[in-house]
């Protein structure tokens, strides 16, 4: 009896587990605008199609490019920065699950590519104080304050908006852009500490345009689409001495791409952007799948042009650590079995 016990429990976490992951699963998320609000989507980077979840927001009226998106996969939600209809900058922060709008603050002050940062439990940005020189901040999503941390970033100039990634684990942030009175210079990649708000390194590109930067946690390396003389390719960058490694294959297949419309999926290995292929016209976007092994363009698929951010959700870690633990039950089973 009791060992068929144990085994119904067992059985039951197994369940609740699997239940759990598929609710859960890595997926892509984000938000399409098409005039009338925002639509929470999850996107089938195979297909292309975007199925809706939860109702639309009306109170969102788009945003700007840099404004910046991320998510929370322990809490489940999902952070964008954009406008509402009166032209107000709100923080909006969507229900991974359900899709459902679960707080709009108005933001203190302006910021700019605003990330989650595991390490500080908050929202994390860049912006501009009144002196012009830029600050590092975190921004409250639940009241919307933006609170300075550090002594100021004034070395850091203009911004390559959307042009940004972070580091969860270490806890760094990377933005392109030009050093404060060097506008028309050389492309930086600023690294930034995101507790202390201390700049960690500023490496330059000659000849290089950096149009999109995405961090994979899975091989601790930055990766990003460039753009020379061979073309669009994907490098991977090392964010202190700035060295970039080609995978030394062209992407004729991407004509072009708007700067942060990309994601990376670490657990799949694909570097996903969105962009125009040679013969798009009007309005034709298409959603590209890059290994980051090989640097090869895996497919291309047609999807919505009103794709205003996407996030790569991973499994939460406490779903792991269940089933860790479900093994574990399993494990302990067997030995009193043999016993």
């Amino acid at each position: 009896m009791r060992m068929i016990f144990i085994i119904t429990k067992i059985f039951i976490a197994a369940s609740l587990f699997a239940i759990a992951c598929n609710a859960q699963a890595s997926s892509l998320v984000g938000v399409t605008y098409e005039g009338s609000g925002a639509q929470f989507i999850r996107l089938a980077p195979d297909t292309g199609i975007d199925a809706p979840v939860g109702p639309l927001t009306t109170s969102y009226a788009g945003g700007f490019l840099g404004d910046g998106s991320s998510v929370d996969p322990i809490t489940g939600s999902f952070f964008l920065q954009g406008f509402d209809p009166n032209s107000s900058k709100r923080l909006y922060t969507w229900d991974i699950q359900t899709g459902t709008l679960l707080s709009s603050p108005i933001i203190s002050s302006p910021v700019f590519d605003i990330k989650w940062d595991r390490a500080s439990g908050t929202v994390v940005a860049i912006t501009a104080a009144a002196s012009g020189n830029r600050e590092w901040t975190h921004v409250d999503p639940l009241t919307g304050s933006v609170t300075p941390v550090g002594s100021g970033l004034p070395t850091i100039g203009a911004l390559a908006g959307g042009v940004s990634s972070i580091d969860p684990i270490v806890g760094t942030v990377f933005l392109m852009g030009k050093e404060t009175g060097d506008d028309g210079g050389l492309n930086r990649l600023f690294s930034i500490d995101t507790e202390t708000g201390v700049l960690l390194a500023s490496p330059a590109f000659s000849d290089q345009t950096v149009g999109a930067i995405e961090w994979d946690e899975g091989s601790n390396t930055l990766f990003g689409l460039i753009s020379g003389t061979n073309g669009i390719e994907l490098s991977s960058i090392d964010p202190i001495t700035g060295l970039v490694t080609s995978t030394g294959v062209a992407l004729p297949e991407i004509a072009s791409f708007g700067q942060g419309d990309t994601v990376l999926d670490p657990s799949a290995g694909v570097f996903y952007v969105w962009g125009s292929e040679p013969g798009d016209t009007g309005l034709d976007r298409h959603f590209f799948s890059i290994d980051l092994q090989t640097g090869e363009l895996i497919s291309s698929t047609q999807v919505t042009p009103f794709i205003s951010a996407l996030e790569f959700v991973p499994i939460p870690s406490a779903l792991w650590l269940f089933g860790s633990g479900l093994l574990g039950l399993i494990g302990i089973s067997r030995r009193k079995k043999t016993a």
